[in-house]
């Protein structure tokens, strides 16, 4: 199993192949287009297993999975403009990622965050970390400064 975003890489006994599997399948569920239209699904199918994987040398991977999806939720939600549902999903993303075996992408969720509750120092916090999405935090930041709002839409993309 290896983690796409750190290349972390853990040998597994074949008794787990099956659950690492799972977890490449539910990632090739949620690429399966731009707009991640199956996170939905892809968080209720990985929550479902949550027990499998507890314990196991895959529970940070597990974690990483259901951080990726919900932070995937959350990004729905703010192209809806339904900020109350954004925090909520990026909340469970951060609490995710926690356990997860990314740092740089729990700054990138924490990030993203600070954007939501217009926390300009803590988004500054998370942009001065290496790490991926470094570029995303910094177009969140200067579209809020420039107009003092939040329109992730437009500050996501850059245009």
């Amino acid at each position: 199993m290896v983690d796409k975003s750190n290349e972390i890489e853990v040998e597994l006994s074949d008794e787990f192949v099956p659950l690492s599997k799972f977890l490449d399948d539910i990632f090739q569920m949620d690429q399966s287009d731009p707009y991640h239209t199956q996170a939905p699904k892809c968080l209720e199918l990985l929550l479902q297993k949550q027990y499998e994987f507890e314990g196991t040398p895959l529970e940070k991977f597990f974690w990483n999975s259901v951080s990726l999806e919900s932070f995937h939720i959350a990004q729905q939600k703010a192209f809806e403009g339904n900020l109350k549902q954004v925090k909520s999903f990026l909340n469970q993303s951060m609490e995710a990622a926690k356990k997860g075996v990314s740092d740089e992408w729990l700054s990138y969720v924490k990030g993203t965050k600070c954007y939501f509750d217009s926390d300009m120092e803590g988004l500054q916090k998370e942009i001065s970390k290496e790490g991926m999405g470094k570029d995303v935090l910094k177009r969140l930041y200067e579209g809020y400064v420039k107009r003092e709002s939040i329109d992730y839409d437009e500050d996501y993309s850059g245009n």
